[in-house]
């Protein structure tokens, strides 16, 4: 059994994606700290003057888990829609079936929000993998260890991993728990994108290419 392993995102990117979709279970790590300036509650779209950031203002604690981190309000979220229906106008349509709900909805609770959003868009990319909760485990550690117990926790056989696993990853102890790592390397895919007289701008948030092909994604992204 393969399983996967990332904190929650806003939106996330295409290999976010690739490794849920690697996996036959994907484990929310929810129950570690918050990580200031990450993807937690942010994410790049594009415009006609180039990437922007949309970033979710958040109430933020010292050492606080990313389970309790609460946003600030919910204005952000029809500055967020604004954002997103101005630059993808043609598939404004499109953006309120799939998403609406994630902005008409009231909760401030910031996994809760991604979460959402992540399942959205492996519904769409028709992903099939699980998804469980780190928090369902009750596995507690840091790095490497965390990573370990969890894939032992699950009687897994093989880690599936992004390339930034190699600068906190102990191989030397999956080998000996008989846990194979399997690296997933990020890939950069071009499509046409809203805006093409500026320049095509490569590893937005995968709701770039959603709305830029809607339902033709599967031409430019396969799993």
């Amino acid at each position: 059994m393969k399983v996967a392993i990332h904190q929650p995102q806003y939106h996330p990117w295409i290999n976010y994606y690739r490794k849920i979709a690697r996996a036959d279970i994907f484990v929310y790590l929810n129950d570690v700290q918050f990580q200031k300036n990450g993807l937690q509650n942010r994410n790049k779209i594009k415009t006609s003057s180039g990437e922007l950031w949309l970033t979710i203002p958040i109430k933020q604690n010292l050492e606080q888990k990313i389970s309790d981190v609460k946003t600030q309000g919910n204005n952000w979220k029809k500055k967020h829609v604004k954002s997103i229906t101005q630059n993808y106008k043609d598939s404004n349509s499109y953006f309120y079936e799939k998403f609406g709900e994630i902005y008409e909805d009231m909760t401030d609770n910031l996994f809760d929000i991604d979460r959402k959003i992540v399942e959205i868009t492996k519904n769409i990319f028709k992903i099939k993998t699980e998804i469980i909760l780190q928090s369902d485990l009750s596995v507690r550690s840091n790095k490497s260890d965390l990573i370990l117990n969890i894939c032992k926790a699950l009687n897994c056989n093989t880690y599936i991993s992004g390339e930034g696993g190699k600068n906190y990853l102990d191989y030397q102890i999956f080998k000996k728990n008989n846990i194979g790592i399997e690296v997933v390397k990020n890939i950069s895919i071009k499509y046409p994108q809203y805006f093409p007289k500026i320049f095509f701008i490569p590893d937005l948030s995968a709701l770039d290419l959603i709305l830029c092909v809607k339902s033709s994604w599967n031409k430019y992204l396969k799993f």
